[in-house]
């Protein structure tokens, strides 16, 4: 049962971080993906970059934040697990640390969906503002 579950999570976490830019920077893509991880975190864009690239790097870039959520999935399901089948005051404190991690790890994806909504709404102000001069 385990090996199952550790499967199906390795799975998942590979599937979901597949689509995010940084995972496939090249020579020739380095420095765009840089400027596009620089912006993910402060919202401030180069001068110039494809709009409809970034278009999808957010969008992609979002799916792979999914990855938090399967963590915290992973970590309340196993502390579940530790207070269903083993009643000891050592796997409370266990599971009550796994629990903490999960909002965590919840409350990182929150973050993480906004700062992704910062950079989606900074690039299609800059799309309306090349569009329109």
């Amino acid at each position: 049962m385990g090996r199952m579950c550790a499967t199906a999570i390795g799975v998942a976490v590979t599937g979901t971080v597949f689509g995010d830019p940084r995972m496939r920077a090249t020579s020739r893509t380095i420095d765009t993906i840089l400027d596009y991880d620089r912006a993910y975190g402060t919202t401030e864009l180069p001068i110039h970059f494809d709009v409809d690239q970034w278009r999808g790097w957010i969008k992609n870039h979002h799916r792979s934040d999914a990855v938090t959520l399967i963590w915290a999935f992973f970590f309340s399901a196993v502390a579940g697990w530790l207070l269903l089948n083993h009643q000891s005051g050592y796997h409370w404190v266990v599971a009550t640390l796994l629990v903490a991690l999960a909002i965590w790890q919840i409350r990182r994806w929150q973050y993480l969906c906004a700062l992704n909504t910062r950079l989606k709404t900074a690039v299609e102000r800059h799309a309306i503002r090349q569009l329109f001069g």
